[in-house]
C-alpha cells in the first residue's frame, strides 16, 4: 500500500511549503446596531510576511471567521511593504508614531530575543526579527500600534540581510592589509563620485544661464516689437484724422460753392 520494493515511500507526505507566514493578531465580535436590528459580525486581524523580506496586515470583517481571515489574508497580500534586517535584529534606533500610538524599537544583542507588548511583538515574529527590544506608548489599540510597528520598520533604511557579522571569514595576516585596500577603493569610488555631482551641478548651472540669456533676448524682441506696433497703430490713427478733415474742407468748399452758383 504505497511503498515501492526498495523500502522507501512511493508518495511523499509530507506538508507542502506555504506563500506566506501567517499570523492572527485578534478575533473581535463586532456589533452594529440599528433601530431595527442588532448586526453581530467578527474581525479578524491578520499579520502576514512572504519568503521576499515583506510584511503587512490587514482587517477584515464578516459573518463567519474563516471567511473574515481568508479576506484579510487576501487583501493584505495586495499591500506588501519591505523590510531590513541586519543580523536578525534591527540598524538602528527607530520611533514612529501613528494617531496616538507611539512606538520606540532598538537593536538588541544576540540571544534577547523579542521584548515588547502583544502587537508589536506579534508583527516582529512574523518579520523574522529575533533580537529586538521595544516599548510602546500612549493607545492601547492593538491596530494602531501594529501600525506603529509597520511604520517604523518601513522608515528604515534598506541594508543587506545578513546572517552573521563575517560570513566570509579572511586568512591570518591579510586582514589589516585588505582593510587599507578597501578603505582606498571606497576613498578613491567615493571622490569619483563627487567629481562626477560637481560636474552635473556645473552642468546645470551652465544650462540654466544659457537658459536665462536665450528667455532675456526673447522678452527684449518682444518689447521692441510692442513698441513698433504701437508706434504704427500712432502713424494709422494720425492718418485717419488727417484724412478726415481734409474730407471735410472739401465738403465745406463744394457747399460754399453751390451757394454761390446759386
Amino acid at each position: 500500500m504505497g511503498f515501492s520494493g526498495k523500502g522507501k515511500r512511493k508518495w511523499d507526505f509530507s506538508k507542502p511549503k506555504k506563500e506566506f507566514r501567517e499570523e492572527l493578531l485578534s478575533i473581535d465580535r463586532v456589533t452594529r446596531v440599528n433601530s431595527w436590528w442588532r448586526q453581530l459580525r467578527f474581525r479578524a486581524v491578520m499579520v502576514i510576511w512572504d519568503w521576499k523580506w515583506r510584511v503587512w496586515f490587514w482587517t477584515w470583517k464578516s459573518w463567519e471567521v474563516v471567511d473574515a481571515i481568508s479576506k484579510a489574508i487576501a487583501s493584505a497580500k495586495k499591500n506588501m511593504i519591505k523590510v531590513s534586517i541586519v543580523n536578525w535584529t534591527v540598524a538602528y534606533n527607530v520611533e514612529a508614531k501613528f494617531k496616538a500610538a507611539k512606538i520606540m524599537i532598538h537593536p538588541a544583542s544576540e540571544g534577547t530575543w523579542i521584548i515588547a507588548g502583544w502587537a508589536a511583538r506579534k508583527v516582529l515574529t512574523v518579520a523574522w526579527y529575533k533580537d529586538v527590544l521595544a516599548k510602546k506608548y500612549g493607545s492601547t489599540s492593538l491596530i494602531n500600534n501594529a501600525k506603529a510597528t509597520l511604520k517604523a520598520l518601513t522608515s528604515l533604511k534598506e541594508e543587506k540581510k545578513v546572517k552573521s557579522p563575517h560570513p566570509n571569514p579572511l586568512p591570518k595576516g591579510e586582514g589589516v592589509e585588505q582593510k587599507e585596500e578597501n578603505k582606498e577603493g571606497e576613498e578613491q569610488k567615493n571622490n569619483k563620485v563627487e567629481e562626477k555631482k560637481i560636474e552635473k551641478v556645473s552642468e546645470k548651472k551652465e544650462v540654466k544661464n544659457k537658459e536665462k540669456t536665450i528667455n532675456k533676448k526673447e522678452n527684449l524682441e518682444k518689447k521692441v516689437n510692442k513698441k513698433e506696433d504701437l508706434e504704427k497703430k500712432v502713424e494709422k490713427k494720425v492718418e485717419q484724422k488727417v484724412n478726415k478733415k481734409e474730407d471735410l474742407e472739401k465738403k465745406v468748399e463744394k457747399k460754399s460753392r453751390t451757394k454761390s452758383w446759386s
